[in-house]
């Protein structure tokens, strides 16, 4: 039973038409879908709306509709979209009702659009759509349900089930809803856990102005190729978070800690943990990583235990899923992480260390890599389908 028959039912009332007061709101777009991605229940929040729109962007715009994403000022703006924060829900109201379609959450501003009867995409998780569906309309919106056997009810899940649907099976409902042909596609048979995250790495092979690219800082890393003059001039220009396996000199650290976010310590077999000791005297703060296997991080701990937890990566896990994908032929993959060094942008340290650079921009799909654990150490950036 939906919630508002079991309220009417126990209050002895009946349902009638809500009154909402709308409130104007200048919106620039004659034609626009609206987002509403998030929700105090992280359970509800979808990690991959940006490859949706990835995959949707160009109809879009060959039809003149934009996207606006409404939220608050906590909630970060997605790529190509407007982003309209700190609306109230009257002015929510008012975008919602002139808009051509709402793609989203179970949240009000998807009950806004049932009132409305907008054509509604959308996303349920940890609760039930009999329960707490789109009640008012006379469009028949399309529910996205995630692969489970019953709703948790739970804010936090682990694994979070929303995260299972695969981003073309909103991006071709959001289109269809809009009368829209397309041809996407594709079978997602893979996102990895870090694939939500853009990463922005650079080879410290020359200093790089990383303004244009409008990221708050980059990750320099040493452990690809050690240059300490290099890292000096890019402390000089921004922030960065440096990442190393090998000693760095200490004054040098000490002279740009301002400019240091992070700094991670690579741990292998030869670590010299005297030099962990000087870091850890000197005040200057730091996170250690092992991409080792199990037992042999395990016999490092004793030499660690005073300077903080281990950061196990996944690395030995990311072949095995490796070996999984190569079952499959025809695949294709796009990765969230951007290397950039030699002057040239590059999806992974497999293409960077092959010379195997984006042509186009960061955002084209390219061919998998079946035969190199190399290109598995980054698998946790990369979406791989079959297109």
């Amino acid at each position: 039973m939906h919630l508002l028959d079991a309220y009417a039912l126990n209050c002895g009332l009946k349902i009638s038409n809500p009154y909402i007061y709308e409130k104007f709101t200048p919106i620039a777009y004659e034609k626009y879908i609206v987002l509403d991605i998030l929700d105090k229940s992280d359970a509800k929040h979808y990690s991959y709306w940006q490859e949706v729109i990835f995959l949707i962007n160009s109809y879009l715009l060959e039809n003149n509709i934009k996207i606006i994403q409404i939220g608050d000022k906590g909630e970060g703006p997605l790529a190509d979209t407007l982003f309209l924060s700190d609306l109230n829900i009257n002015q929510k109201a008012y975008v919602i009702k002139n808009s051509l379609l709402y793609a989203g959450i179970d949240s009000i501003c998807m009950h806004l659009a049932s009132y409305y009867d907008t054509p509604i995409v959308a996303l349920y998780s940890n609760t039930n759509p009999k329960n707490t569906g789109p009640y008012f309309n006379n469009k028949k919106p399309l529910i996205i349900e995630s692969p489970k056997i019953k709703p948790s009810f739970n804010d936090i899940e682990n694994p979070k089930t929303i995260n299972k649907i695969n981003p073309e099976q909103i991006a071709n409902g959001i289109l269809n809803a809009l009368n829209i042909k397309s041809n996407i596609k594709r079978n997602t048979l893979f996102i990895g856990d870090s694939f939500h995250a853009s990463i922005s790495e650079m080879v410290p092979d020359q200093p790089i102005d990383i303004r244009p690219l409008n990221i708050p800082f980059i990750n320099i890393r040493m452990d690809y190729l050690f240059n300490e003059a290099v890292m000096q001039e890019q402390l000089n220009i921004f922030k960065c978070a440096i990442l190393t396996d090998k000693p760095i000199n200490i004054n040098l650290l000490n002279k740009h800690k301002s400019n240091i976010v992070k700094l991670y310590f690579i741990l292998t077999e030869q670590t010299d943990f005297k030099y962990l000791q000087t870091l850890y005297n000197s005040n200057i703060e730091f996170n250690m990583i092992s991409f080792l296997e199990p037992e042999v991080t395990n016999k490092l701990k004793i030499h660690t235990m005073d300077y903080g937890i281990i950061a196990e990566a996944p690395d030995s896990s990311a072949v095995n899923k490796l070996n999984d994908l190569k079952k499959h032929k025809n695949l294709k993959f796009r990765s969230n992480k951007l290397i950039l060094g030699n002057g040239k942008a590059y999806p992974s340290l497999y293409h960077y260390r092959n010379g195997l650079n984006f042509t186009n921009n960061n955002l084209e799909v390219m061919d998998f890599v079946y035969n190199d654990d190399l290109f598995a150490k980054d698998l946790d950036y990369y979406s791989v389908f079959q297109a």
